[in-house]
């Protein structure tokens, strides 16, 4: 009986032997024939591409290259400019700004501020513009800005300049 297990046993471990060096032998097969078949397709996609489309790649490729320093140098040129005119754009940038603050801003011909603030006079006073106590008159102090107004006014509130012309003259 121990004979038959020493030779079954052999036999178990040479069958394993014999399907390892089958693997083996198969994988190697497997790589060498994905290396043919791929070495015959790029040589396939290579004459294709030297024989039609090389010129082609080529001009664009060089073309491209020639964009790219292109704009490499306009991009620095307008760099440089740019940072040495920073102050005169930002002066641009600026008008620009307070240009469309003001069209935001319309002073009415029709309704001048001692109009809108002041009540209109009576039949008996006379037709002097009204004045504060400051000695002032609603058209003096639409001239001033809202902090000076606001100073004068005595808030830290943000009111429109119409709100603190009337609290002053009010005052």
């Amino acid at each position: 009986m121990e004979l038959l297990i020493t030779y079954a046993t052999r036999l178990y471990v040479l069958g394993g032997e014999l399907l390892s060096i089958t693997t083996i032998l198969f994988c190697l097969n497997l790589f060498a024939s994905l290396t043919r078949h791929s070495y015959r397709a790029g040589q396939a996609v290579g004459s294709f591409y030297w024989r039609w489309l090389h010129k082609h790649c080529q001009w664009l490729a060089v073309r491209l290259v020639a964009l790219l320093v292109l704009l490499a140098s306009l991009s620095f040129q307008a760099i440089k400019h740019a940072w040495m005119h920073r102050r005169e754009y930002l002066e641009a940038a600026n008008n620009a700004r307070n240009t469309i603050g003001k069209a935001f801003s319309y002073r009415s011909p029709s309704a001048t501020p001692q109009k809108l603030l002041c009540p209109a006079p009576l039949a008996t006073a006379s037709t002097k513009p009204f004045i504060n106590q400051l000695g002032t008159t609603a058209e003096e102090l639409f001239l001033l800005t809202n902090k000076q107004l606001k100073l004068i006014a005595g808030t830290n509130s943000n009111y429109s300049k119409r709100v603190l012309v009337s609290m002053i003259m009010a005052s």
